[in-house]
């Protein structure tokens, strides 16, 4: 697996133990995700997109990733980031 790659799958976990510290409990990202609906998380569509992406690394061996789309995926877990800070 191309480092990028490690990447997101490594940012993506990280990612789903921040929202559990935060408050936003869930066995998966989206039970996570759901249970911030209540709250105004301005990252919410973008780390969604973040973990789609994160889903085709991991259940598609032959998926292809460019280093761009890389970086703007890894972007959007780092906007959140920034976000939660602010929480």
């Amino acid at each position: 697996i191309p480092q990028y790659k490690v990447a997101i799958l490594e940012a993506d976990a990280f990612v789903l133990e921040v929202l559990d510290a935060i408050g936003f409990h869930g066995q998966n990202m989206a039970e996570s995700l759901s249970g911030a609906s209540g709250y105004s998380l301005e990252t919410r569509d973008r780390l969604i997109e973040a973990h789609e992406v994160r889903n085709r690394i991991v259940q598609d061996p032959g998926f292809s990733l460019t280093l761009e789309e890389a970086s703007i995926t890894l972007g959007h877990f780092r906007e959140f980031l920034d976000e939660a800070d602010l929480i």
